[in-house]
C-alpha cells in the first residue's frame, strides 16, 4: 500500500515538473518573439527611402516660384521680383525717340506743326483742384479740367525744367470715351513726345532722358471736341 502511494506521489511530482518545464519553455519562446518584434520595428523605423535629390542643401530659394496669389483654375507661375513690364502700344508710322521714355521704352515724337491742322491752344491747370490736392499733402500735382476741340493740340501754360531721371505722371479720363488722345511732353524746341491714350481713361509715367524745359500736351485726334479731366504729378 505504501509502495503504491509513493508511486503516485512520484508520478504527481513528475507531472508537476513536466508542467513547470513546459511553462518555462513557452515563456522563453514568448520573450524571444517579443525581442524579434522589437528589433524588426527598430529596423523598419530606420529604413530610408530612395533619395529624390531634394535635400535642403540642393534647393536654390532664388529660383522658387510664387503661386500664393493663385486661387483657382490652372496654376500660373511667376518669378518673384522679376516681373516683365508691359509695353505700351505706339502709333505705327510715327517716328520714335529715347529723349523721353516710358520705363526703358521709346515713345512717339513729332516735330512742331506736324499734327493735324496744326491748331494749338494753351490751357491753365485747375487752380481750385490743384490747391486742394496740395493742401491734402499731394505735392507737385496739378489738376486738369479742359475741353479740347477736334484735331487740336492743347498745351499747358506752365512749364518745368526737368533733369535726366526725373519723372512726370499724367492720368486722364475723358468723354466721349471712344476718342483717341496723344498725351506727352513738349520740349523747348517744340518736339512733342507722346503715347496714345484710348478707352476713356489712361495713365502713363514719362522718364526724362535729356534735361530740358517741358510742358504737358494733349492732342485730340478726333474730329469732335473732348472733355478731359485728370492730373499731372511731377
Amino acid at each position: 500500500m505504501k509502495v503504491q502511494r509513493k508511486a503516485w506521489l512520484w508520478a504527481g511530482a513528475f507531472a508537476v515538473f513536466l508542467f513547470g518545464l513546459s511553462v518555462f519553455v513557452l515563456s522563453l519562446g514568448y520573450a524571444e518573439d517579443v525581442s524579434h518584434a522589437a528589433n524588426d520595428e527598430g529596423k523598419t523605423s530606420s529604413v530610408k527611402g530612395p533619395s529624390l535629390g531634394m535635400s535642403n542643401a540642393s534647393i536654390d530659394s532664388s529660383k522658387m516660384k510664387d503661386v500664393s496669389a493663385q486661387e483657382n483654375g490652372p496654376v500660373t507661375v511667376t518669378t518673384k521680383d522679376k516681373k516683365t513690364p508691359e509695353k505700351r502700344a505706339l502709333e505705327d508710322g510715327q517716328n520714335t525717340s529715347d529723349r523721353v521714355t516710358v520705363g526703358d521704352q521709346r515713345v512717339n515724337v513729332v516735330a512742331p506743326g506736324e499734327l493735324g491742322t496744326g491748331q494749338t491752344l494753351t490751357f491753365p491747370f485747375d487752380e481750385g483742384q490743384t490747391k486742394h490736392l496740395q493742401d491734402i499733402g499731394i505735392e507737385a500735382t496739378y489738376a486738369i479740367n479742359s475741353t479740347i476741340p477736334g484735331q487740336t493740340l492743347a498745351v499747358s501754360e506752365t512749364s518745368w525744367y526737368l533733369t535726366r531721371g526725373e519723372k512726370a505722371t499724367v492720368s486722364l479720363s475723358w468723354i466721349p470715351r471712344d476718342a483717341k488722345l496723344y498725351v506727352g511732353l513738349i520740349d523747348s524746341e517744340g518736339n512733342f513726345y507722346f503715347v496714345p491714350f484710348t478707352g476713356g481713361a489712361d495713365q502713363v509715367t514719362f522718364t526724362i532722358q535729356v534735361a530740358d524745359r517741358y510742358t504737358i500736351a494733349i492732342y485730340n485726334t478726333d474730329t469732335h471736341e473732348v472733355t478731359v479731366q485728370g492730373y499731372v504729378s511731377l
